[in-house]
């Protein structure tokens, strides 16, 4: 959870690396975007991930974590992921980034 880890991690020297198949910003990585302390970019950070997220693999994975198969969504090719960056260190929690 980005926003969890996040605020935890305001104005710490601390970056955080992430690579991603998750379409859906949270309010955090959103802000994080919009105001300079985060960059967003298309792709995996490592080339093999994806080849890691075969559509059966996900699925045993969705139901072992959540019961049933969430999202059939195909994350096996490197156009479904990208990698986002965040500068911990400029974060001021509940005001604007440094």
């Amino acid at each position: 959870d980005y926003d969890r880890l996040l605020a935890a991690l305001a104005g710490q020297d601390a970056l955080v690396i992430s690579s991603t198949f998750n379409r859906h910003d949270s309010v955090w990585t959103r802000r994080a975007v919009a105001e300079g302390w985060g960059q967003s970019r298309a792709g995996p950070l490592f080339p093999a991930a994806p080849g890691r997220q075969r559509p059966g693999r996900r699925k045993r994975d969705q139901v072992a974590m959540f019961g049933a198969l969430l999202s059939a969504r195909r994350v096996d090719g490197p156009a479904a992921w990208r990698c986002r960056l965040f500068d911990c260190a400029r974060i001021v929690q509940g005001g604007v980034s440094r």
